[in-house]
């Protein structure tokens, strides 16, 4: 796609096509949580079961990331990104009408698809369309709308749920993918057409991306295994020594391939340190939602519902100031900002564990309005920090690796969590928690660390 900055308002369409897609692709994500039993129930299967009907979307949307990546900074971010609005339709479609649990679970794989075909190439756009004291704010409202997403996912599919049906939490993405294309087809700048497929085919390595494929497909099985390693190690060890060995032979592939998947470039320094930096920012943020609930209807014995409300201090204040981080990114040293929030964070958690024990409905929520806010001046920042060390070119992969980076911490997060939260009851769940936030605050920590030094070298020109 070639640089056409729109200036003063034109490009906020552009933006909003854009946020649509993230809003919606993390609205579906967490809507669907909450109706699994009820799927459950009318497809008569195990709770177990239901577990594939996440994992499918995730066994997509994870290891495809730096492959689509690739493919759009190849044939034109507009196009995947319209595609994969039609593939998500598709696929919503399909999981709405579904007549058993296995169409749902394939139709799931479909509805994957497109989301990473959105999640892809969206972002990439931004450096591209969006002029560069904007693109602060551009980052800042999709974290926003990211943590709509997030906040809306339950009380929303909850409330389809029990008045219509779960297939209509699948209905909903129809109209607003509908709106999205509209948005894209009428201000998204064309890109050329000249021998499109030609070049995906010259360019693309098909076994390298084959090879990256499984091995990320394999390790992301393994990970979403963690809590059961002690009850049935030999699956989550076979997933990782085939990750290991797919990895192995993508790398050697990639050492001789002239058009390489990932560009050895785009691993500098600064990029290694940020993935790493947000993996771990991501880790303790997916421990914490996954805990806190255990934590309110146990210790604070509240209902589900009032425990969903608790949790919006959360997320509403992430999505409020993820705006402002925005903003402030765009005048000021993205890298102090986001260090900043880390620091923040940190601070934030090692009062939640000096207050734990008090049982305190006010302290909770002051907990998670401080760690909500303080985790909006990471996101927005660090988006627009990554993307100064990456040529235009390379945007496509390097946004698929970053969000890989981003969907891997989350499954690891809700392994190694769930596994230490396994013994959780009323008895002990003071102490025990009070223990995992006092471990967990290193993590925060050490992300500001790796965000603060990870400007060894100057940003690229813009």
């Amino acid at each position: 796609m070639p640089d056409q900055y729109l200036e003063n308002t034109a490009y906020r369409p552009i933006l909003f096509a854009i946020t649509i897609a993230v809003f919606m692709c993390l609205l579906d994500s967490h809507i669907v949580r909450i109706c699994l039993p009820v799927i459950a129930r009318d497809f008569g299967i195990s709770s177990g079961q239901t577990a594939w009907i996440n994992l499918a979307y995730l066994l997509v949307v994870a290891p495809g990331l730096p492959i689509f990546g690739k493919i759009s900074d190849i044939v034109g971010h507009r196009t995947v990104f319209i595609l994969g609005y039609l593939v998500f339709i598709a696929g919503s479609m399909l999981c709405g009408i579904s007549p058993s649990y296995y169409f749902l679970v394939f139709s799931r794989f479909i509805q994957g698809l497109g989301g990473v075909m959105l999640i892809a190439s969206g972002p990439s756009m931004i450096p591209h369309l969006i002029p560069a004291d904007k693109r602060g704010v551009a980052f800042g409202l999709q974290a926003t709308a990211a943590g709509l997403g997030i906040s809306l996912g339950a009380p929303l599919g909850g409330i389809l749920t029990e008045l219509l049906s779960w297939k209509y939490i699948f209905y909903i993405n129809v109209p607003v993918a509908v709106a999205g294309v509209i948005m894209v087809l009428k201000y998204i700048p064309k890109e050329p057409h000249a021998d499109r497929l030609k070049n995906l085919v010259k360019r693309l390595d098909i076994t390298g991306a084959l090879y990256l494929y499984f091995s990320l497909f394999f390790i992301t099985t393994a990970l979403s295994l963690v809590s059961k390693i002690t009850s049935g190690p030999a699956l989550f060890f076979a997933c990782m020594a085939f990750g290991a060995i797919f990895l192995i032979l993508f790398l050697q592939r990639e050492k001789k391939s002239p058009e390489p998947i990932i560009d050895t470039p785009i691993l500098s320094k600064p990029f290694i340190l940020i993935m790493f930096s947000t993996f771990i920012g991501y880790l303790l943020m997916t421990g914490n939602t996954f805990m806190m609930p255990f934590y309110l209807m146990t210790s604070l014995e509240m209902t589900p519902a009032t425990s969903g409300l608790m949790i919006l201090f959360f997320s509403l204040s992430f999505s409020f100031f993820s705006s402002l981080a925005g903003r402030l990114a765009d005048k000021t040293d993205p890298r102090i900002l986001g260090s900043l929030g880390m620091f923040m964070t940190a601070a934030a958690v090692s009062f939640f564990v000096f207050v734990i024990a008090n049982k305190s409905v006010f302290q909770t929520a002051l907990f998670l309005l401080l760690y909500g806010s303080s985790f909006a001046f990471f996101v927005a920042p660090t988006n627009k920090l990554m993307i100064s060390y990456i040529p235009k070119n390379k945007q496509g992969v390097a946004n698929g690796i970053y969000r890989t980076a981003v969907f891997l911490a989350a499954l690891v997060g809700l392994s190694v969590y769930g596994s230490l939260s396994d013994h959780v009851g009323a008895s002990n769940m003071v102490p025990l928690f009070s223990t995992i936030y006092f471990w967990s605050i290193p993590l925060p920590l050490a992300s500001f660390a790796l965000l603060y030094f990870s400007r060894l070298l100057p940003p690229l020109a813009d």
